[in-house]
């Protein structure tokens, strides 16, 4: 994932911002990111907004470093798969596509 990124030309804080992303969603599910699909992203997205009571700005930029996990770095074909269910503006709740 980080000569992915690095390829990428992305800078080194955003860098360290996407891999510690993806460490706390890899550290929830106790897996290696490379084991996780869509349902934990789902499932974690959900935690993220039920448990941990996050707005729902903050889950969508927390889902879309998560993201990277799966679109073009572990799983190129991960968005032909699946849709990242959308967090509603202005409120905690979301709808499962």
């Amino acid at each position: 994932m980080l000569n992915e990124l690095q390829r990428r030309n992305y800078a080194p804080s955003t860098i360290r911002s996407y891999l510690g992303a993806v460490q706390q969603f890899a550290e929830y599910f106790h897996r290696f990111p490379e084991l996780l699909g869509p349902a934990q992203l789902r499932r974690y997205q959900l935690y993220l907004l039920q448990e941990k009571k996050l707005e729902p700005a903050t889950v969508e930029v927390r889902i879309s470093r998560e993201e990277v996990i799966f679109d073009g770095v572990a799983r190129p074909c991960y968005r032909q798969l699946t849709k990242r269910p959308p967090v509603w503006k202005g409120c905690a709740a979301f709808r499962m596509s």
